[in-house]
């Protein structure tokens, strides 16, 4: 009487209710009063994220990140979202089900980032690492130039190609066009400019098949969706 004793049980994994039936030597037995409860969890919770894909160009500052973590027995995991190698937030992450978490002024530029999750058993797993890039800057326009270059040159009939020198610091630049007409007309034809690798300018190339003063005007986007 009032010895603690012990016995080692093997057990698979889920969720056991335990109790002790003792005997005197009168033969008078009884349970405890009340039972106990042991989970048996030996699995890492698993791991989707969900968005954003791996190298996504943001034109905002501000991401949701979006997950699912499953685990075998739990009904609830505690997330830790890392950037850039730095624990940003820990998140609640509820069993098989889409998480969303908000994450604002992000600097521009690549941000690596992944999840770990843990079980209420101390289970850990952590995600694959992910690139997303931060680009909240439209493309700046350099020089746009014609050739010919000068009244003089441009007679009726003539092929007047049109360069355009922009930059783009962050992501790339993904499409440009070229906006003419005349100035007697109301709306503007787009053109599709292309891109020489040798000087990574954009050019195109249209013929002056009518009178009048032409009006040139540009129009880009980069990778991010940042038009100008």
């Amino acid at each position: 009487s009032g010895v603690q004793d012990s016995i080692n049980v093997t057990l698979t994994e889920g969720n056991y209710k335990w109790n002790v039936l003792c005997y005197d030597d009168s033969g008078n037995s009884a349970f405890a009063s009340s039972n106990n409860t042991i989970n048996i969890d030996t699995t890492n919770p698993d791991l989707s994220l969900n968005a954003p894909t791996n190298n996504t160009n943001s034109s905002s500052s501000t991401v949701i990140f979006n997950w699912t973590a499953t685990d075998n027995l739990d009904t609830n995991m505690t997330c830790n979202l890392t950037i850039d190698s730095i624990v940003n937030a820990t998140i609640d992450s509820p069993n098989n089900t889409l998480t969303n978490y908000a994450i604002s002024g992000l600097s521009e530029g690549s941000h690596l980032w992944n999840l770990t999750c843990t079980d209420n058993a101390s289970n850990s797993n952590t995600s694959e690492t992910r690139n997303v890039t931060i680009d909240i800057s439209a493309p700046t326009f350099i020089t746009l130039t014609t050739d010919p270059s000068t009244a003089a040159g441009l007679d009726l009939g003539t092929n007047i190609t049109v360069m355009a020198n922009l930059s783009e610091n962050i992501t790339s630049i993904e499409t440009v066009i070229l906006q003419r007409k005349l100035s007697t007309e109301s709306n503007y034809t787009n053109i599709t400019m292309i891109l020489n690798s040798t000087d990574s300018q954009y050019y195109i190339t249209f013929n002056a098949t009518d009178e009048g003063t032409y009006n040139l005007r540009l129009w880009t986007n980069d990778s991010a969706g940042n038009a100008a």
